[in-house]
């Protein structure tokens, strides 16, 4: 399956990556260049990522963003 459109990368190629040692989106955009594009991909590579390293691939994991105003003082 496509992940990466704007570079035509599939899942294999970042699976494949991810097992030489790519640990985050940034070693795997430096391997194969996927995610270098419009960023659209960045969730679906993180997912791929989060199952690689055993952590089940929580959809809200790095999309949390936590209001200024629920932040204690």
């Amino acid at each position: 399956m496509i992940v990466c459109i704007c570079r035509k990368v599939c899942d294999r190629t970042i699976l494949r990556v991810i097992q030489e040692g790519a640990d985050s989106l940034d070693d795997v955009t430096d391997a194969c260049r996927a995610g270098s594009g419009c960023g659209a991909c960045h969730e679906s590579i993180q997912d791929l990522l989060d199952e690689a390293a055993g952590d089940g691939g929580c959809p809200r994991r790095s999309s949390v963003v936590l209001s200024p105003y629920l932040q204690s003082a």
